[in-house]
């Protein structure tokens, strides 16, 4: 069958009666809509509900997100080897892909790019990472309005974590507010609104483990399996199941209780071997909900202020070594403007009758200019050919308050 994508909506309520005439008919449930061929068959996909965004995965290892009108927005290459489960965020922005060799990809869907890597689970385990087999997001609700003491601590370490190189001013934040609302997008030197809402991934593997990242990059929560726990005859947990803040990964009948005393884990089984559901009591973390909430968003912002480092820092460094490329050849250029001008220079030899190269040349050459002031003729054949009048004027000016300094230094020593 050619690879197709289709696009069906439910049937409008007129349409109940048509087929209400006629009791032997099933009632489709949906409606065609699209039906836009593809070049390769679709092996996953996800949809997203808020942003009305579909994300699919073809067996030619691409990962592409558009619209229900199968227009593309981005694609990107994948390794269909790993991959195993697709999970959008719940505001639609972010798009997470796990993989067997335990790595969860957070993509910028807006951008277009790889946030960040997370690899669930303790750091340092002897049996490696295990294949992530389930993503999950789930989205707390907004807090309620902070205190003017919170509201204090906030903007305290929003001043601390502020952008390198910005100062921050009364007219700052009425700034980035006006280049806000014109371009829709943070100004540079302003930090983007904080999120209003603790958002979760969860991501499970094929262990049993259970690992709790907050806004799917900073996990403070790992649950490991049924096996590190070890035997344990501690009675069934007082709070219900299915109360707020449990999980649970899969059913059964007979019941085992284990973990920390007042119910945090217990399980239920057909026997051994069998099938195992272990549901987790989580109602710590609803309580510590808006101190995960502050952390993660100030992680956030460290992470994004260490980022900006780091790519200066590259900067800085691809500008030193183009810098130092530049100057190299510069030198060069001079030795053979000397050379091409004074023979003696092939010849010219150290205190103690070595060979001087050409670097020690054409050092040598600029020491003499500077104790004398008078430039050779390849110097100035150099200098010519490669300043302009302005620049020598420049040159000439920068020289001469070296000079003073040197000159005010050996006075006052």
């Amino acid at each position: 069958m050619a690879p197709a994508l289709s696009l069906c909506a439910q049937v409008a309520p007129d349409e109940d009666q048509q087929w209400a005439s006629s009791p032997h008919l099933l009632r489709p449930a949906f409606t065609l809509l699209h039906d836009t061929p593809l070049t390769h068959q679709v092996v996953g996909g996800s949809w997203c509900p808020c942003m009305d965004l579909l994300a699919l995965v073809t067996e030619d290892g691409q990962l592409s997100v558009q619209r229900l009108d199968a227009q593309r927005l981005w694609s990107t290459q994948l390794d269909l080897n790993t991959l195993t489960s697709l999970c959008w965020q719940p505001e639609g922005k972010v798009l997470a892909a796990a993989g067997s060799d335990g790595r969860v990809t957070l993509y910028d869907v807006e951008r277009c790019r790889v946030l960040s890597h997370w690899l669930p689970g303790p750091q340092g385990r002897p049996g490696g990472a295990a294949p992530v087999v389930s993503l999950s997001w789930v989205q707390a609700l907004p807090l309620q309005p902070k205190s003017a003491q919170q509201q204090m601590f906030a903007m305290r370490h929003h001043r601390l974590l502020s952008w390198p190189g910005t100062a921050r001013s009364p007219l700052a934040s009425a700034t980035s507010q006006q280049a806000l609302d014109r371009t829709g997008s943070p100004a540079p030197g302003d930090w983007p609104p904080a999120p209003e809402a603790l958002n979760c991934l969860v991501a499970s593997t094929s262990r049993g483990e259970v690992a709790v990242a907050a806004f799917g990059s900073f996990q403070f929560l790992y649950l490991p399996t049924a096996a590190a726990h070890g035997p344990s005859t501690s009675p069934a947990p007082a709070e219900p199941a299915g109360s707020e803040g449990g999980a649970a990964e899969a059913g059964g009948q007979q019941h085992n209780g284990s973990g920390a005393p007042g119910g945090l884990t217990w399980q239920l089984g057909l026997g051994a071997g069998a099938l195992t559901c272990r549901v987790h009591w989580l109602g710590g973390l609803h309580q510590r909900h808006a101190d995960l909430h502050l952390l993660a968003v100030l992680a956030g912002e460290l992470q994004q202020t260490l980022a900006v480092a780091s790519a200066g820092l590259a900067q800085a460094g691809r500008q030193w070594q183009s810098a130092q490329t530049e100057l190299v050849k510069q030198l060069g250029v001079l030795a053979s403007c000397l050379l091409d001008h004074q023979e003696g220079l092939q010849g010219l030899q150290g205190p103690e009758g070595e060979q001087v190269s050409e670097e020690e040349a054409v050092a040598a050459e600029l020491a003499c200019t500077l104790a004398s002031g008078v430039a050779s003729p390849g110097l100035a054949a150099f200098l010519s050919g490669r300043l302009t009048e302005a620049g020598l004027r420049r040159l000439a000016k920068m020289l001469d308050s070296s000079l003073q300094a040197v000159h005010a230094l050996l006075q006052e020593q």
